[in-house]
């Protein structure tokens, strides 16, 4: 059911609902709204009443069960949107300005992030998995940044302390305008910041992000420092990915734990171009080479952690981390246990060789001024 289904159903039955978000409440607790449904929650059973409404409820109660089992919908609203023919990867050619949203599902590997002009900050399709609305999400990205600002003692407008109040509309697009927070989300412009995608990694999906400058010039390799860090980035076993900012005009995204690639490379995904699982797939080395035709201003290190939103990615990174901690536990029997692995050809050995280092020149793209 919709949002709209469920709200309509237990409009006048606000306890039905408190008793089946709370028949959840052990698969839904690591998700990021938790908090705020088990307060309410916790309210409604004290006093019979709580300040979320019943869509709110319902909103977060979605998104959380979604999150708890991360399976993408076939019947994504993303119409841009395709796969390889192995169903291996999930990719999203360039529409309009989009690029922030392209990179983020790139790298989440599913249609997470979408734009459509709709009142709902939540999409929830068919099969109860809930989408994030990039034309509702720019408004509260930018209250993030407006209440950050205020906190840190940025803002000194003398009016300033009356954004906290409900009802001041105006208020928040006066400073918007004032202070440049349009810039950091535009929703009509479907345009979002590269500090906005860092913001809706980060507290939306409650990622770690590790937000760092480089200062690389095009078609040169990375400076020591900046290959240093990289490698140390590409080397934790938590990492999910990158959003490359590209001359500050164009997002890209490198991914791990891809379907179609082997084990412990990394997939780049540009939106202005087609990804092929058999040319795009790198190890370390390699990928450090093809991106030193690439100008990158600013890159943004995407970690799971406990908590965090189980994408196809950070799921694709858990089984393999269990897999891996399965088989240290018990070596001896791996090691006395001859497999059909040893004597026949795997998928793993069919998927497409990783680019190394030297091997061979990844195609030079022209990234033009405008941004997309």
């Amino acid at each position: 059911m919709s949002v709209e289904e469920w709200t309509k159903q237990y409009a006048k039955d606000k306890q039905g609902l408190v008793a089946i978000i709370d028949s959840d409440a052990a698969a839904i607790a690591p998700c990021m709204h938790y908090d705020e449904l088990h307060k309410n929650l916790m309210e409604y059973q004290t006093t019979s009443k709580c300040k979320a409404t019943v869509k709110q409820l319902v909103e977060w109660y979605l998104f959380c069960k979604n999150a708890s089992s991360s399976k993408p919908s076939k019947s994504s609203k993303s119409s841009k949107s395709s796969k390889s023919s192995n169903e291996t990867c999930y990719f999203e050619a360039q529409s309009g300005n989009l690029c922030g949203k392209h990179a983020i599902n790139h790298l989440l590997q599913e249609p997470k992030i979408i734009w459509e002009k709709s009142p709902d900050l939540y999409i929830v399709n068919g099969d109860s998995y809930t989408q994030l609305n990039l034309y509702q999400l720019c408004n509260e990205v930018r209250k993030d940044f407006i209440h950050t600002y205020m906190e840190h003692g940025v803002l000194s407008d003398e009016n300033v302390e009356k954004i906290l109040e409900p009802g001041n509309p105006s208020l928040y697009k006066s400073l918007e305008k004032k202070y440049g927070f349009t810039k950091v989300c535009d929703a009509k412009q479907s345009n979002i910041s590269f500090d906005g995608v860092n913001h809706i990694l980060s507290t939306k999906l409650n990622y770690d992000t590790i937000y760092e400058f480089t200062d690389k010039e095009e078609h040169a390799p990375f400076k020591p420092k900046d290959e240093t860090m990289i490698r140390e980035q590409l080397n934790d076993s938590t990492l999910l990915g990158m959003i490359l900012n590209i001359n500050n005009n164009h997002y890209t995204a490198v991914t791990t734990h891809l379907a179609g690639c082997p084990p412990g490379t990394f997939s780049y995904f540009d939106s202005q171009t087609p990804f092929d699982s058999s040319t795009d797939c790198y190890d370390e080395d390699g990928l450090l080479e093809m991106l030193s035709d690439i100008h990158i201003g600013a890159i943004i290190f995407v970690r799971d952690k406990k908590g965090a939103y189980a994408s196809v990615t950070a799921t694709r990174r858990r089984m393999a981390q269990s897999s891996s901690s399965a088989q240290a536990a018990s070596p001896t029997k791996a090691a006395n246990s001859p497999t059909k692995a040893a004597n026949s050809p795997t998928k793993a050995s069919k998927a497409a060789s990783p680019k190394k280092g030297g091997t061979r020149k990844h195609k030079k793209k022209t990234h033009t001024k405008k941004r997309s």
